[in-house]
This record gives C-alpha cells, structure tokens and sequence, in this order.
C-alpha cells in the first residue's frame, strides 16, 4: 500500500508503505499515555474507555509478537537476529528471578516477556531492507505523542496532570517527566537518522518541533532533561559545523563505549567528590542526587547475597529489598526502581541478566565501527551517550524505547545502503 510519494532528484521514494504504517500502529500500542492522566484530561469514562483499548491492543499485539518469535525459532524460516536473541535471555533471566521471588501474576510476566521483546521482534517481522520504513514509523507517532507530553507539561506544571500519594505531581500523559524526556531522546535519535537518510538534512520544521519538546523540560525544572536536553540541541544545531572542522571524526563507538563505562563509574562515586558542589547547586541536586545516592547503597548492599540472579522485578519486593539494605523507612514503600539503569539490571536479574543486556549493545559494535565515517553512525554514538546519561539518573525495566538506539545501531549497515542510494 502506497498512501503518498515523494519525489527525489534520484526517483521515487515512499514514504508511507505498509511497513511503515505497521511499525506506527504497533508503537501505538506498545508506548501508551498513562492512564490517570487520561481520566484526569478526558474524563473518567472516556479516558478508561481509550485506555482499556490500547491496553487490550497492546496484548494483542504481544500475542502476535511473541507467536512470531516462537514460530521462527522453531520453523527457522525467519532470521531472528542476534540482539533478539540477547534480549530473550534477558528477559528470561528477569522472569527467572521474579518466579524465584514469589511476588507476580501471570499477567505481569506477560507484560514483562512480551514488552521487552517488542521493538526488537517488531524490526525482525519487518525486516533489515525495510529498516527505514519502521524506524520512520516509531518516529511519526513518538514526535507526535511527544509533542502532546510537552503540551501538558507546559499546561499543567507546576501541579502536573495528577500526584500520587507520596504528593509527586511530576506526571503528565506519558506519566512521570523524566520518563516522557528518555522517550523524547529515542524520537529525536530516529528522527535524526530518518531525516539524514532521507533528506540528507534536518528540516526546520525538526528543529522547531524538538526544541518546543525539550523546552518543556527546562520549564518544569527536570535536570537532567535540562543537561541532557542542551547537550542535544547543541549538537544537532552544530553537527555540520563540527564536520567541517572534523571534529566530528574522533566521536565512534568504541570511544562512546569507553565514556559511557567511565560516565557510570564517575556519576555513582560523585557524591563524595567535593569540587562539584557547584554543578548540584546549577540543576538543583544536593550531593546524593535527590537521595538517588542512598537508594544505590541500599541496592548495592543487598545485591551482594543474590549477585548471579537478583530478586526479580516485582516493586514490592525491590522496595522490602531496598529497605532491608538499610534505606531509610521514610521512604515509605514507593521505591519500586534504582533510577540507573546499570544498577537496574544487575539488581532485578543479578550477574547474568547484566551478560545478556551488555550483548545486546556489543551486537552492534563491529557495524557500527565499519561504517563509521557515515553521520549516522555519528549520531547514533552521540544519542547512544545522551541517553545513557539520562538512564544513569531514571531507568525502569518497562523504559522500552531504550532499546530502539541499540536496535538500529545494529541495523546500521543497511541504513548507510539505503542513504548511498537515496542521495
């Protein structure tokens, strides 16, 4: 199906196909508003009612998912391709240790196996030569679903669309803002590529667009969105200028690796480095990072008598886990997640869940450094580190487009193909 052609000086070039009105409808599904903010926008009634069918939209499609996945296991008619794999044992690991634990339901472990698995069974039923059809997909939905997160940040702060019991009132339609800003990072990545690969350019309506998005965040006060954020639209303001003084050639993947290994290392001991007080003051932290700091020491105290499989991914029993390890009881029981995401992985699924996650960013490191004088591939590595900062800060095992940087980084080759043949 052909909704509409775009003309290029070397030919045609679709640019809504099957494949791509696919990738959209099943990220629709897949990346959902939140469902108080629904009801407080819309109205009970309505809002439930829109929430209840994307809800049952989302099994369905994780049924069908899922039933893909098993039958090209078994049939091996279908190539699955290697992050797939690492991320099924992944999330295996994480089932595993969550049953071990005891606190679950079935419907839970569904949401868990199917969800992680989504994007990376999405871009395998669509296939590597149609790698730009899905990416451009995700993307139209997530800069619109995003633009209309940004549109609530800036009606509704400094009381957010609703506040949970603890009084938090950073939530808005894709639920908390840091949450909403990591979806913003993946949205923009692809929107990059995309618009490299096919225009060989970014648009002024890209610019405007993402810059309105990301100025919500600076509204709101959200800092590491703030940091982040800069650090992103400084880069796709300057790319061209860097590349002209080739700059830009010394940024590949094994270096944003090394960074990224060092940025963890760096941000969990930080707190005890006293010269950065005044970064703290600028974006509003004290020294533990709103206490981010005693949750990982917690964890980490913990972690050391269930290092091989962790305690699983069940809130309730991350937050008794968490207080055992001597978090303060002030706390109360709302801690359900680290907020980073190595500390994440190595906590819910221990040593071999952190094994399986770290192949499935390996998977692309030999693509990404034979095709890496492409921009790209530039791109790539940059976003790659922008929103490994902002997951040092926020991270939760259902933060699903993570994976969607990692899964078109191996699937670069093909994009440098289609991007030689379009321009």
């Amino acid at each position: 199906m052909k909704i509409s052609i775009h003309r290029h000086n070397r030919g045609r070039v679709v640019v809504f196909n099957n494949a791509t009105l696919a990738a959209m409808i099943a990220t629709i599904f897949i990346i959902r508003p939140d469902s108080e903010a629904l009801t407080a926008i819309l109205g009970y009634w309505l809002g439930r009612a829109i929430y209840y069918f994307l809800k049952i939209g989302n099994y369905c499609l994780l049924l069908l998912l899922i039933g893909y996945l098993l039958y090209s296991l078994i049939a091996k008619r279908r190539k699955i391709s290697r992050p797939t794999y690492f991320i099924l044992g992944y999330v295996i690991v994480l089932l595993c240790s969550t049953v071990r634990m005891g606190s679950y339901s079935i419907v839970y472990l569904f949401e868990l196996l199917g969800s992680n698995l989504a994007f990376f069974v999405l871009f395998d039923m669509i296939g590597n030569r149609r790698t730009i059809d899905c990416i451009r997909g995700i993307y139209y939905y997530l800069t619109v679903a995003m633009l209309l997160n940004s549109l609530t940040i800036y009606f509704y702060y400094p009381d957010g669309v609703y506040a949970i019991a603890n009084g938090n009132s950073n939530y808005y339609l894709f639920a908390l803002d840091n949450v909403g800003f990591l979806y913003e990072i993946a949205t923009l990545c692809l929107g990059l590529v995309y618009h490299i690969c096919y225009e060989r350019k970014i648009t002024f309506c890209t610019y405007l667009i993402h810059i309105l998005i990301i100025g919500a965040y600076f509204y709101s006060a959200a800092a590491t969105a703030m940091i982040v954020g800069f650090c992103a639209v400084l880069f796709i303001i300057s790319y061209r200028m860097l590349s002209k003084f080739k700059i830009i050639k010394v940024i590949n993947i094994r270096l944003i690796l090394i960074v990224s290994t060092l940025t963890f290392l760096v941000i969990v001991l930080l707190q005890s480095v006293s010269a950065f007080s005044w970064l703290f003051d600028i974006v509003g932290k004290d020294a533990t990072f709103n206490s981010r700091i005693n949750i990982w020491n917690a964890a980490l105290n913990i972690w050391k008598d269930h290092c091989l499989l962790g305690v699983g991914t069940s809130g309730d029993i991350i937050n008794s886990y968490l207080h055992m390890g001597g978090l303060s009881s002030a706390w109360g029981t709302g801690i359900g997640h680290l907020h980073n995401v190595v500390l994440e992985v190595i906590f819910d699924g221990g040593i071999l869940a952190m094994t399986f996650f770290i192949g499935v960013i390996a998977c692309s490191y030999k693509k990404m450094r034979d095709e890496n004088k492409y921009i790209i591939t530039k791109i790539l590595c940059v976003f790659f580190f922008l929103q490994w900062l902002s997951v040092m800060f926020d991270f939760r095992t259902n933060t699903y487009t993570f994976w969607l940087i990692p899964i078109v980084m191996y699937r670069i080759p093909y994009l440098v193909s289609y991007y030689n043949r379009i321009n």
